[in-house]
């Protein structure tokens, strides 16, 4: 059996002046201005309220998904595969605004799957 494929998590705040950038550059300056934004009070005025989460390839290899009763081969080393815009909310699910997913091989299913992963509360 081939190894297997290591898919990474990662999520950033539009607070910081990286989620900023990247939320602008993946998801357009119309979808970041529509969010709403924190109160002057607070450290991070101004700065609109969300967060990006994405998922990256790390290492291709056999992928055994649940709608495959084979799996499938992941090829795409370093690829983005999922990124999702999305408000967060204490102790309630995140609010989604926008999301993107790369369909591949798998199609619908494989997209299902990773958006899925995006999805758990943590």
């Amino acid at each position: 059996m081939p190894p297997i494929a290591k898919h990474v998590t990662n999520t950033t705040y539009l607070s910081s002046e990286f989620g900023y950038q990247l939320a602008v550059k993946w998801f357009g300056q119309e979808a970041v201005d529509s969010l709403p934004v924190y109160t002057k009070r607070s450290k991070y005025a101004g700065s609109p309220k969300g967060k990006i989460t994405w998922t990256k390839c790390v290492s291709g290899g056999w992928v055994p998904a649940l709608c495959h009763f084979h799996g499938y081969v992941e090829k795409q080393r370093g690829a983005i595969l999922a990124k999702v815009l999305s408000i967060p909310q204490w102790n309630k699910p995140d609010i989604y605004v926008q999301s993107w997913s790369a369909l591949g091989k798998g199609g619908q299913c494989r997209t299902f799957l990773i958006t899925a992963q995006m999805i758990k509360p943590e």
